[in-house]
């Protein structure tokens, strides 16, 4: 099925969402319905510092609604300011592991997965869902559709030749050729675990399609 507001496609195994895992957005209430406006209100800002401020307002007075908590866990830590330079902050950079071109060591590549596989806060807001499987699914996507954006997509080596922007189908073609790489990494690598092989692998290829629209071969 379809977001009718983001328009993205939804994955759906068993019941239906109540709420889109792209923009937040209720797909069975207007946007003006009291909590689901205001969610979808929280995650259109663009500044995660004014995001996470909302999210947290939202969590306070809407205690037992999930997607509140759905929302912080996609955010990560990108509202938090100062100190050194932190990129565990950006809840997905730690895919860049299965990058072999980051400029990554060894060692920090399998820190970067064992972060991203064995983060608590995952099991524990997958927790407050009736299908676990499904909000993992969406979570796996929406993290794999953000790292495709971000370091893929958004990376100077794609989108700049020079001081000139690439095309749209250079970019992406250029995009689908590291992600190749990447996704045999992710075939291949002894640090992704075997019960969530299969699913980031497949995660993978529809993070890229809907960042690009297009499907790998």
């Amino acid at each position: 099925m379809n977001c009718p507001f983001c328009l993205k496609t939804i994955e759906v195994s068993g019941a239906a969402p109540a709420f889109c895992p792209w923009c937040g957005k209720a797909l069975s209430a207007s946007p003006e319905d009291g909590f689901a406006a205001e969610l979808a209100s929280a995650v259109a800002q663009d500044d995660p510092v004014k995001q996470h401020e909302l999210l947290m307002d939202l969590k306070r007075r809407y205690p037992d609604q999930p997607e509140v908590e759905r929302r912080l866990l996609y955010l990560g830590r990108m509202y938090e300011r100062g100190g050194k330079p932190d990129f565990y902050r950006i809840p997905f950079w730690s895919l860049c592991a299965l990058d072999k071109n980051a400029p990554v060591f060894p060692r920090e590549r399998e820190k970067m997965l064992a972060s991203f596989f064995g983060n608590p806060e995952v099991e524990r807001v997958a927790a407050l869902f009736d299908d676990r499987e499904a909000f993992l699914d969406e979570y796996y996507r929406y993290m794999c559709a953000s790292f495709v954006d971000m370091f893929l997509k958004h990376a100077n080596r794609n989108m700049m030749f020079l001081s000139f922007r690439r095309s749209e189908r250079d970019v992406c073609a250029r995009c689908a050729k590291q992600m190749q790489d990447i996704l045999r990494a992710a075939e291949q690598s002894p640090l992704v675990p075997e019960a969530q092989r299969a699913r980031l692998i497949s995660s993978l290829r529809l993070g890229f399609e809907d960042v690009f629209g297009v499907s790998l071969p």
